[in-house]
Protein backbone atom coordinates (compact mmCIF):
# COMPACT_ATOMS: atom_id res chain seq x y z
CA UNK A 1 0.00 0.00 0.00
CA UNK A 2 2.54 2.37 0.51
CA UNK A 3 0.37 5.65 1.41
CA UNK A 4 1.51 8.05 3.25
CA UNK A 5 -2.15 8.19 5.01
CA UNK A 6 -2.38 4.80 6.42
CA UNK A 7 -3.58 4.40 10.03
CA UNK A 8 -2.44 1.91 12.19
CA UNK A 9 -5.12 1.02 14.97
CA UNK A 10 -4.35 -2.07 17.29
CA UNK A 11 -6.47 -3.53 19.75
CA UNK A 12 -4.31 -2.63 22.51
CA UNK A 13 -4.94 1.21 21.31
CA UNK A 14 -8.45 0.89 21.23
CA UNK A 15 -8.30 -1.37 24.84
CA UNK A 16 -6.32 1.99 26.20
CA UNK A 17 -9.32 4.16 24.87
CA UNK A 18 -11.69 2.02 26.56
CA UNK A 19 -9.87 1.85 29.84
CA UNK A 20 -9.25 5.88 29.79
CA UNK A 21 -12.94 6.55 28.84
CA UNK A 22 -14.00 4.39 31.99
CA UNK A 23 -11.66 5.89 34.10
CA UNK A 24 -13.07 9.28 33.12
CA UNK A 25 -16.43 8.52 33.75
CA UNK A 26 -15.76 7.00 37.25
CA UNK A 27 -14.22 10.09 38.03
CA UNK A 28 -17.05 12.32 36.37
CA UNK A 29 -19.26 10.14 38.46
CA UNK A 30 -17.32 10.90 42.27
CA UNK A 31 -17.26 14.22 41.26
CA UNK A 32 -21.20 14.42 40.84
CA UNK A 33 -22.08 12.51 43.87
CA UNK A 34 -19.68 15.35 45.51
CA UNK A 35 -21.75 17.90 43.71
CA UNK A 36 -24.79 16.34 44.84
CA UNK A 37 -23.07 16.09 48.56
CA UNK A 38 -22.64 19.62 48.68
CA UNK A 39 -25.65 20.85 46.96
CA UNK A 40 -27.39 18.76 49.70
CA UNK A 41 -25.72 20.77 52.49
CA UNK A 42 -25.91 24.13 50.77
CA UNK A 43 -30.10 23.47 50.64
CA UNK A 44 -30.14 22.67 54.39
CA UNK A 45 -27.83 25.61 54.76
CA UNK A 46 -30.71 27.70 53.15
CA UNK A 47 -33.49 26.18 55.13
CA UNK A 48 -31.88 26.24 58.71
CA UNK A 49 -30.65 29.86 57.92
CA UNK A 50 -32.23 31.40 55.36
CA UNK A 51 -30.81 35.23 55.83
CA UNK A 52 -27.19 33.67 56.03
CA UNK A 53 -28.07 31.94 52.65
CA UNK A 54 -29.55 35.35 51.00
CA UNK A 55 -27.21 36.65 48.02
CA UNK A 56 -24.54 39.51 48.52
CA UNK A 57 -26.43 42.47 47.63
CA UNK A 58 -23.24 43.65 45.24
CA UNK A 59 -24.18 40.54 42.68
CA UNK A 60 -25.26 42.16 39.19
CA UNK A 61 -28.41 41.14 37.88
CA UNK A 62 -26.70 39.36 35.50
CA UNK A 63 -24.50 36.78 38.00
CA UNK A 64 -28.05 36.70 39.94
CA UNK A 65 -29.81 35.16 37.27
CA UNK A 66 -27.17 32.97 36.31
CA UNK A 67 -27.27 31.64 40.40
CA UNK A 68 -31.04 31.02 40.14
CA UNK A 69 -30.45 29.38 36.78
CA UNK A 70 -31.34 25.52 37.48
CA UNK A 71 -28.70 22.76 36.34
CA UNK A 72 -29.97 20.20 33.69
CA UNK A 73 -30.01 17.84 36.58
CA UNK A 74 -32.47 19.93 39.12
CA UNK A 75 -34.37 20.84 35.64
CA UNK A 76 -34.94 17.62 34.79
CA UNK A 77 -35.66 16.07 38.05
CA UNK A 78 -38.38 18.73 38.08
CA UNK A 79 -39.77 17.28 34.46
CA UNK A 80 -39.58 14.02 35.74
CA UNK A 81 -41.36 14.81 38.93
CA UNK A 82 -43.82 16.81 36.88
CA UNK A 83 -44.74 14.56 34.53
CA UNK A 84 -48.26 12.71 34.05
CA UNK A 85 -46.22 9.30 32.68
CA UNK A 86 -42.58 8.31 32.12
CA UNK A 87 -40.95 10.16 28.91
CA UNK A 88 -38.11 9.09 26.31
CA UNK A 89 -35.37 11.10 25.64
CA UNK A 90 -36.82 13.39 22.71
CA UNK A 91 -39.54 14.57 25.22
CA UNK A 92 -37.12 15.08 27.91
CA UNK A 93 -34.42 16.93 25.68
CA UNK A 94 -37.36 19.29 24.18
CA UNK A 95 -38.33 20.36 27.43
CA UNK A 96 -35.27 21.12 28.72
CA UNK A 97 -34.33 23.10 25.21
CA UNK A 98 -37.01 25.83 26.40
CA UNK A 99 -34.29 27.20 28.25
CA UNK A 100 -31.91 28.90 26.29
CA UNK A 101 -28.65 28.19 28.60
CA UNK A 102 -29.35 24.36 28.93
CA UNK A 103 -30.67 24.08 24.83
CA UNK A 104 -26.83 26.05 24.76
CA UNK A 105 -25.33 22.99 26.68
CA UNK A 106 -27.29 19.99 24.98
CA UNK A 107 -25.92 21.70 21.50
CA UNK A 108 -22.48 21.70 22.91
CA UNK A 109 -22.18 19.10 24.95
CA UNK A 110 -24.42 16.44 23.52
CA UNK A 111 -22.87 13.31 25.60
CA UNK A 112 -23.53 15.60 28.32
CA UNK A 113 -27.33 14.70 28.56
CA UNK A 114 -26.51 10.73 28.48
CA UNK A 115 -24.17 11.03 30.84
CA UNK A 116 -26.61 12.75 33.36
CA UNK A 117 -29.12 10.30 32.94
CA UNK A 118 -27.11 7.98 33.60
CA UNK A 119 -26.12 9.24 36.85
CA UNK A 120 -29.76 9.75 37.68
CA UNK A 121 -30.62 6.38 37.47
CA UNK A 122 -27.61 5.41 39.78
CA UNK A 123 -29.06 7.58 42.23
CA UNK A 124 -30.43 6.16 45.32
CA UNK A 125 -33.06 8.14 47.66
CA UNK A 126 -36.24 10.57 46.84
CA UNK A 127 -34.48 11.75 43.32
CA UNK A 128 -33.73 7.95 42.04
CA UNK A 129 -34.97 7.49 38.31
CA UNK A 130 -36.11 4.66 36.94
CA UNK A 131 -36.01 3.16 33.27
CA UNK A 132 -39.28 1.76 32.17
CA UNK A 133 -38.67 0.32 28.65
CA UNK A 134 -37.20 3.25 26.74
CA UNK A 135 -38.95 6.10 28.93
CA UNK A 136 -38.00 7.87 32.57
CA UNK A 137 -39.83 8.30 35.48
CA UNK A 138 -39.03 9.00 39.07
CA UNK A 139 -38.77 6.21 40.88
CA UNK A 140 -41.42 6.75 43.45
CA UNK A 141 -44.06 8.32 40.48
CA UNK A 142 -43.44 4.98 38.84
CA UNK A 143 -46.90 2.25 38.73
CA UNK A 144 -44.17 -0.79 38.13
CA UNK A 145 -42.33 -2.19 40.63
CA UNK A 146 -38.57 -3.51 39.98
CA UNK A 147 -38.20 -1.80 36.73
CA UNK A 148 -35.33 0.45 37.41
CA UNK A 149 -32.05 -0.21 35.22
Amino acid sequence: MGDTNDILLTAATVREWQDEGAKIDEEMNSLQKRRDEITRKLEAVRLLFPQISQQPKNLSAVDALEEQSETMVDATLRILRSAESPLGHSEIRAILSRDGRLKEKLISSPNYYYTMISRLLNRTGDDRVVKIGDRYAMANKSSIDGEAS
